[in-house]
């Protein structure tokens, strides 16, 4: 996000830069890793059942987070002219998409 908005890209392209080059990637991990974590509840020992629960929802959270909450911390950041400017790039890059 920082290297994109150090080249003069506007608050929305520069997340929409982020999801393209690495989303999928977040996405991935994610699930990868609250399966892996998933699988101690076929554990027989109760604590590892509850690590592994606890752990994988906690993954989801994060990944959710990551996609929702992040950017829209991130555009509450922008004052309100940059922000009707960049509306408009964006409901431009949709269009041409």
């Amino acid at each position: 996000y920082l290297r994109a908005e150090r080249m003069d890209k506007s608050i929305v392209e520069s997340i929409y830069q982020v999801f393209h080059d690495v989303g999928s990637a977040i996405i991935f991990t994610s699930v990868v890793l609250s399966v892996g974590f998933g699988i101690f509840v076929f554990s027989d020992f109760q604590y590892s059942v509850r690590f592994g629960v606890a752990i994988a929802f906690t993954m989801i959270v994060a990944l959710v987070f990551d996609l929702l909450f992040l950017p829209a911390l991130l555009l509450l950041k922008a004052d309100k002219s940059t922000f009707k400017a960049e509306k408009e790039q964006a409901e431009s890059l949709y269009a041409a998409d």
